[in-house]
């Protein structure tokens, strides 16, 4: 497809590509701080997740002891 030219002189190395992994290959589009911050944020939300769900399955274990015949 695009077999017939480059863009040598123009402005990518012999070794540049038309599917994007150029770029991936050879430029950082993140940093590490911004990373680990999303990293942050996704732990504390699981972590409040599992809370609520502790919370739910206490609530669960009430209501169940709470009923006739409950355990």
């Amino acid at each position: 497809m695009y077999a017939d030219h480059d863009h040598r002189g123009d402005y990518a190395d012999q070794r540049h590509d038309h599917d994007g992994d150029y770029a991936e290959k050879h430029h950082r589009h993140y940093d590490d701080e911004s990373t680990t911050r999303g990293l942050r944020q996704d732990l504390a939300a699981a972590e409040e997740r599992i809370r609520e769900l502790e919370n739910d399955i206490r609530r669960l274990w009430t209501h169940i002891g709470n009923m006739q015949g409950g355990v």
